[in-house]
C-alpha cells in the first residue's frame, strides 16, 4: 500500500494513537488526559517487543496507527532505538518521546532518533492534548496537500469534505504577521507561544485560546476583558500589550516576550529566593500592584506561577490577568464559584465575599512567604481545610526557616499583609510599598 493511498479520517478525534509506556499508571494518566478532548481511540503497549510487535502487525493498515507516544525507557529495549526504528518504516507517523530526563540531557539521542516531539514528566494534561493535535493536524495538512495535487482522484474528493477540528497552531506556521517558532505554555484556556514578526524580527509571546475553550461563550469573553486589561497598563514589571487579532475565529493577542521562568519553577530548581534578590522581587511586585490598583483593576490571582522572573537580572513581570477585574466590565464570576488560587487565597473570599484591592494584599503577603520561605503558607489536602487554615491558623513565622530576615520584614508580611481581617491591613498596595522601602533598603 503506498502512502498516498490512505483513507482520509473526518475529524483528529478519530485518530489511532499508540501508547508505550511500563508504567501501568502512566498509561491511564495519558488515556484519561487524552480521552477529555476526544481521543478515544488508543492502543497501549508496555514494552519494545509489545510496542513495535503491534506496530509491526499494523504496518500494512498504515491508517491504523496515527501518531505514537513512546517512552525513553523501556524494561526490554531503548525507546530512541525504537523510535528510530519506527520512523525509518513510517516516518510520516508522528512520535512524541516521553522521559523523566530533561531535554538538555538527551536533546542529541532525540534529534538522532527522527522524534518529532518530546515532553518531559510529569507534564501537563492539557500541554500533552495541544501537542498531540497540533502534531496530527500537522500530519493530515501535509497528507492532504499531496492528494489534492491531483484533484481528479477519488481521494482528493474525499480529502476536501475532511473537518478537521484545530484551533491553535503549529510551530513554524505563519499566524498572520508572526512565526510560531516555540511553545511557552498551556493552560486549560489557551497557549503561550513564542513568536517573531516576519517583518521586524522581533520577537513576541502569543497568547492565543485552545480547542475545546474556542467554543464556550465565557472564557472567549473573559479572554477578550485579559486583553483589554493588560493593554491598560504600561509598567515596567508588567507584561506589556502589542496588538490584537484572530486567526480564523480564534483571538490571541501579541504581547512583550521576556526572557524568564516563573517564579515557582525558580522556587523548585533554585530553592528559597535569597535575601538581597527577594527585596527587589518583592518591591517591584509591590509597584507593578500599586500600577494595576491605580488602574482600577483587581488581579485576584498573585502567585508565583503568574509571575516571571530573569535571574540574570533579577527583574520580574506580571504575566496574566486571566480573572483580573475592573467596574467597566461585567462580571463573569457565577454565583458561589469561588475565583482564586486557595493557596493564595484571603479568607474572605474564601467566605464568598467579593475580592476587593485588600485581597491582593493578602495574596502578595502569601505569594512572597512561599518565595522566602520555600514552603506555602498552608498546606491541606482539601479546600476546606486549607479554607479553614486562612482562617483560623497563624502562619509560622519567616524566621523559622530563615536567619536572615529581619524578624520586622518577616512580621509585616505574616501579621500585616497576611491580616485575617482585611481592615487590618495595609490601606494600599502604594502603603505596602513605601513600608517595604522602609525595611528592606
Amino acid at each position: 500500500m503506498k502512502e498516498t493511498d490512505t483513507v482520509p479520517i473526518t475529524q483528529i478525534g478519530d485518530s489511532k494513537i499508540l501508547i508505550i509506556d511500563d508504567e501501568p499508571v502512566i498509561l491511564e494518566i495519558i488515556k484519561k488526559f487524552l480521552s477529555r478532548y476526544e481521543f478515544h481511540n488508543i492502543a497501549t503497549a508496555s514494552s519494545y517487543k509489545e510496542g513495535y510487535g503491534y506496530f509491526n502487525t499494523i504496518i500494512e493498515k498504515i491508517n491504523t496507527v496515527d501518531l505514537i507516544i513512546l517512552d525513553v525507557v523501556l524494561p526490554d529495549g531503548n525507546g530512541f532505538e525504537l523510535c528510530k526504528r519506527i520512523k525509518t518504516e513510517r516516518p510520516n507517523i508522528p512520535v512524541i518521546m516521553i522521559s523523566g530526563y530533561e531535554i538538555n540531557r538527551i536533546y542529541e539521542k532525540i534529534v538522532e532518533a527522527e522524534a518529532d516531539d518530546f515532553l518531559v514528566k510529569p507534564f501537563d494534561g492539557v500541554e500533552l492534548a495541544m501537542r498531540v493535535n497540533l502534531h496530527l493536524h500537522k500530519k493530515f495538512s501535509e497528507h492532504n496537500n499531496l492528494l489534492t495535487m491531483g484533484d481528479e482522484s477519488e481521494a482528493a474528493q474525499n480529502v476536501n469534505s475532511i473537518n478537521i477540528k484545530r484551533n491553535c497552531p503549529y510551530i513554524g506556521e505563519a499566524v498572520n504577521n508572526y512565526i510560531v517558532i516555540d511553545s511557552l505554555g498551556w493552560s486549560k484556556a489557551s497557549a503561550v507561544y513564542k513568536v517573531v514578526d516576519k517583518e521586524t524580527h522581533k520577537l513576541f509571546a502569543m497568547k492565543i485560546i485552545v480547542f475545546p475553550t474556542a467554543e464556550q461563550g465565557e472564557m472567549m469573553e473573559r479572554f477578550a476583558m485579559e486583553r483589554d486589561l493588560i493593554a491598560r497598563c504600561n509598567h515596567p514589571h508588567i507584561i506589556s500589550f502589542h496588538e490584537k487579532g484572530t486567526w480564523g475565529n480564534v483571538p490571541y493577542m501579541i504581547m512583550e516576550y521576556f526572557e524568564s521562568i516563573d517564579l515557582e519553577e525558580y522556587l523548585v530548581s533554585h530553592g528559597k529566593m535569597a535575601y538581597k534578590p527577594f527585596c527587589k522581587v518583592a518591591l517591584q511586585l509591590a509597584d507593578a500592584l500599586t500600577h494595576i490598583h491605580q488602574n482600577n483593576i483587581i488581579h485576584r490571582d498573585i502567585k508565583l506561577k503568574n509571575i516571571l522572573f530573569n535571574p540574570e537580572i533579577c527583574d520580574i513581570k506580571i504575566a496574566d490577568f486571566g480573572i483580573a477585574k475592573h467596574p467597566d466590565f461585567t462580571s463573569l464570576t457565577r454565583t458561589g464559584y469561588v475565583m482564586g488560587t486557595p493557596m493564595y487565597m484571603p479568607p474572605e473570599v474564601f467566605a464568598g465575599d467579593k475580592a476587593t484591592l485588600s485581597s491582593d494584599i493578602y495574596s502578595f503577603g502569601a505569594t512572597m512567604y512561599h518565595l522566602v520561605t520555600g514552603v506555602p503558607p498552608y498546606v491541606a489536602d482539601r479546600a476546606s481545610d486549607l479554607a479553614n487554615h486562612h482562617r483560623d491558623t497563624e502562619p509560622s513565622p519567616i524566621t523559622l526557616f530563615r536567619d536572615d530576615i529581619p524578624v520586622a520584614l518577616g512580621n509585616f508580611i505574616v501579621q500585616e499583609c497576611m491580616a485575617k481581617n482585611p481592615d487590618n491591613r495595609p490601606n494600599s498596595m502604594k502603603d505596602v510599598e513605601e513600608r517595604l522601602k522602609e525595611l528592606t533598603i
